[in-house]
């Protein structure tokens, strides 16, 4: 082979690897697009962690891109793919070792043309070599491994091959938490906890069950039972060397906590949630709202700051942020604050709640009033509309 082209065959490993990850998250992404419908995030060269990297997206393709660690052959693709009927399923999780072969044997048995021999040569021993690791990856990603694989945020998943095992064995178990997620999908929680309640006493997806089954409790507002759920998830599984609890787990736990009056608890939990995934909007959220609801709102305000920094798309982060400051003395950056929540939810009722609590603040009962009143028209379950429209009323009377 020819010195010139020595230099390629050097850096070809690196590149293949790179290639190989690359593909097999696509071989994911791609069937979870066209099942799913939703977006698709992809991590290349780390296992879920956010930080310094490249971020781009196409269409419903949203990838993040770890540049330094691309020789490492880590990648992650997250879809919602719970709630897909079984085949797709299938389809899904064998698309990921499937997908980089089939794109290697194409490259083999298509070469481009070349006007030399010893082209087609390079080109032909590059794709037999990417060709035999695509192969080899389809195999040792195809046999069932129980060892868990640690994400960055400490979640514990299968390899794809255990996940296909696990899709054929509790086929029965697997069909009913499907259709169990697509009635909390729906809002039809009553009818979800009925058949989360039979799943529980299966000891398949016990994990997926619980924490499903916790959250529609929640959502039903029966804190009570979604604390017995939690404590016997924690019982049966804190000991357990391959499970570990995630960041939504202790940001759930967070939420039922402060719903049964332990508040110092209900903190706790949230910053364990924070701590373990400092990206976690939820967990970020729920701290700086209760923040605000015990009035503390210095603090309030430094979450919110993070929790802009993560996402600026909504509008509630700044809503609360605007509370958090008009509180603190801050009126002005406050009331800039909620023009750039409106800006993006001009008609949310807890916006424009907000908006006249700034008046509020600044003594300005009628036009209090009117925004108390108009929040009230667009929802009027909105919290403590009437209390305000009270208050606003009253310091109006006091005013004459």
């Amino acid at each position: 082979m020819n010195i010139p082209y020595l230099l390629p065959m050097l850096f070809f490993p690196f590149i293949a690897r790179a290639l190989l990850v690359t593909l097999h998250e696509l071989g994911h992404a791609i069937p979870g697009m066209l099942f799913t419908k939703e977006k698709v995030t992809l991590y290349i060269g780390s296992y879920g962690d956010p930080e310094k990297n490249i971020d781009f997206r196409i269409g419903l393709l949203e990838v993040s891109l770890n540049y330094k660690n691309l020789w490492m052959r880590k990648g992650l693709c997250i879809a919602a793919t719970k709630t897909l009927p079984l085949n797709q399923q299938l389809i899904y999780t064998a698309g990921g070792p499937v997908f980089p072969f089939l794109i290697s044997l194409l490259l083999y048995c298509f070469p481009p043309r070349f006007e030399s021999e010893t082209g087609l040569e390079l080109y032909s021993t590059c794709a037999l070599i990417f060709m035999f690791v695509a192969l080899l990856g389809l195999v040792f990603n195809l046999i069932p491994k129980s060892e868990p694989i640690e994400l960055d945020n400490g979640q514990k998943v299968y390899n794809d091959g255990e996940n296909i095992r696990r899709l054929l064995k509790y086929n029965d178990v697997i069909s009913k938490y499907t259709h169990a997620m697509n009635l909390y999908k729906n809002n039809e929680y009553a009818d979800a906890i009925i058949l989360l309640d039979e799943l529980l006493e299966k000891k398949e997806l016990r994990i997926s069950v619980y924490r499903l089954s916790i959250r529609v409790n929640m959502l039903v507002e029966d804190y009570e039972k979604a604390k017995r759920l939690d404590d016997i998830f924690t019982e049966e599984f804190q000991f357990n060397p391959q499970f570990q609890f995630n960041s939504g787990d202790y940001n759930n736990r967070g939420l039922i906590y402060e719903k049964i009056g332990s508040i110092d608890k209900a903190f706790e939990y949230f910053d364990k949630a924070i701590e373990l995934d400092p990206n976690n909007i939820n967990a970020l959220n729920n701290k700086g709202y209760y923040l605000n609801f015990y009035h503390r709102y210095e603090e309030a305000v430094s979450v919110f700051d993070k929790a802009i920094e993560i996402d600026q798309s909504i509008s509630f982060f700044y809503t609360h942020r605007a509370l958090a400051k008009i509180k603190t003395g801050k009126a002005d950056e406050g009331y800039l604050d909620i023009q750039e929540a409106l800006k993006q939810e001009p008609d949310s009722a807890y916006n424009i709640k907000t908006l006249g609590i700034y008046y509020l603040d600044q003594g300005e009962a009628d036009k209090a009033l009117q925004f108390f009143l108009k929040a009230k028209e667009l929802d009027f379950e909105t919290a403590n509309i009437e209390e305000l429209i009270l208050e606003a009323e009253k310091m109006k009377e006091q005013k004459k």
